[in-house]
């Protein structure tokens, strides 16, 4: 489940939202299963890379797809024609996608 820490009030109102389909999932014994889909769902709405304090357009709430899969993000590969500073600045990016990636989780196996 995302880490109760960093909600947003609009990222708290969403999470709430979706606790009646999770206790659901737990009654029939998929709450594996539905903490990801929840968790998946909530990084398309509210992604990693933008500010703790971005709040979505209704339209862009409207156009999000939760039955896609989630955008996977790679490594950068150093290339020939790129500066090391160039690629420095890119994997200084990555780097902290990935923290804020695993902050945001914070996997808690108590949740019910």
């Amino acid at each position: 489940m995302v880490n109760p820490g960093v909600f947003a009030p609009h990222q708290k109102a969403w999470l709430l939202g979706e606790k009646e389909a999770y206790h659901k999932a737990v009654a029939s014994g998929a709450n594996k299963d539905a903490m990801r889909d929840i968790t998946c769902c909530f990084f398309l709405y509210f992604p990693v890379f933008k500010a703790w304090d971005y709040v979505p357009t209704d339209e862009e709430m409207a156009g999000v797809n939760p039955d896609r899969p989630s955008p996977e993000y790679q490594v950068p590969q150093a290339i020939e024609e790129e500066t090391v500073e160039s690629y420095s600045q890119q994997m200084n990016g990555f780097s902290k996608y990935m923290q804020d990636l695993i902050f945001c989780v914070g996997v808690s196996d108590t949740v019910t």
